[in-house]
C-alpha cells in the first residue's frame, strides 16, 4: 500500500472513531485506533485515545499499557499522563494518580487551568486525605468557573475535613447559589459530611429521613443517613451558623 493511501486511511479512521466517541460508541471508536495503531505503531495519539475508549468501557486495567506505549514514544505527552492518572484513579491508585496527573501539569500548565483537570486533581488529594491540596485544587475549579456546583461542594468538603465549618457552610450555599435546580442532597454512611456542633439536632426540622443507597458524584456535600431538600437548605445553613 502507497504512503499516501496509507495517510488517507489513517485520517479516516481517525474520522471514524472521533465521531464514534462523541456518540458514546466505544467499543467502535476502539476498533479504528486499532487499526491506525496496526498501520502505524509510532502514532502516540492512536494510543492515548485507546486508552480513553477503554477508560468509558470501564476497562481501565486495559488502558494502562495503552498509556504507557504513548509515553514510550513521547516521555512528555502530557495527555498520555493525564489520562493515565484518571485511569489510576479509577483503580483506587490515587498516589500513582497524582504522580501522573502532576507530570501532566508540568509537562503542559494550561491543564492548571482546565477546570476538569484541576477537578480531578481535587478529588485524587481528596482520597489522599491531602485536604490543604484539595481545598487549593476545588478554589482553583471554582475560580476558573464560579458557576461549577459541583467545585463549591468539593471546597465545602475540603473545609468540613479542615475542621473549618462555618466556611464549609458558606461553600455548600454558594454551591446551591450556583445550581438551584439541583437534585437533593442524599447522605449514606461512609460519604463525608459537615461536621457542625448541634446538626443533627437542626436536620431533624430539614431532613427528609428516609434512607438512600443513590450514587454521591465525589466531593458532594452529603449528610450522613438523611436527605435534605434544597429549598430549605438555605434555613439549615442560618441554622448552623447561629449553634
Amino acid at each position: 500500500m502507497s504512503t499516501r493511501l496509507t495517510s488517507l486511511k489513517i485520517k479516516w479512521w481517525f474520522f471514524r472513531a472521533d465521531l464514534d466517541h462523541k456518540r458514546g460508541r466505544h467499543e467502535r471508536a476502539l476498533i479504528n485506533l486499532e487499526k491506525i495503531i496496526g498501520s502505524d505503531p509510532r502514532r502516540a495519539l492512536a494510543f492515548v485515545r485507546a486508552g480513553y475508549c477503554l477508560n468509558h468501557l470501564n476497562r481501565s486495567v486495559e488502558a494502562l499499557p495503552f498509556y504507557e506505549r504513548a509515553l514510550q514514544l513521547v516521555p512528555t505527552y502530557a495527555d498520555a499522563h493525564a489520562n493515565l492518572s484518571f485511569a489510576y484513579y479509577d483503580l483506587g491508585r490515587y498516589q500513582e494518580a497524582l504522580d501522573s496527573l502532576n507530570r501532566a501539569m508540568r509537562n503542559n500548565p494550561k491543564l492548571q487551568s482546565i477546570p476538569y483537570w484541576t477537578y480531578i486533581l481535587a478529588q485524587i488529594c481528596g482520597k489522599l486525605q491531602l485536604w490543604e491540596q484539595a481545598l487549593a485544587a476545588f478554589m482553583k475549579t471554582a475560580e476558573l468557573n464560579e458557576s461549577d456546583g459541583n467545585a463549591w461542594h468539593g471546597v465545602g468538603w475540603a473545609f468540613s475535613k479542615l475542621g473549618r465549618d462555618s466556611e464549609a457552610a458558606s461553600a455548600l450555599e454558594r454551591a446551591v447559589r450556583a445550581e438551584p435546580m439541583a437534585q437533593m442532597l442524599t447522605g449514606s454512611s461512609g460519604m463525608s459530611t459537615i461536621r457542625c456542633p448541634g446538626l443533627a439536632k437542626q436536620l431533624n426540622n430539614f431532613a427528609n429521613m428516609r434512607g438512600s443507597n443513590r450514587m454521591i458524584p465525589p466531593g458532594t456535600m452529603v449528610l450522613p443517613r438523611h436527605t435534605v431538600n434544597l429549598r430549605n437548605l438555605f434555613q439549615l445553613l442560618s441554622a448552623i451558623r447561629t449553634l
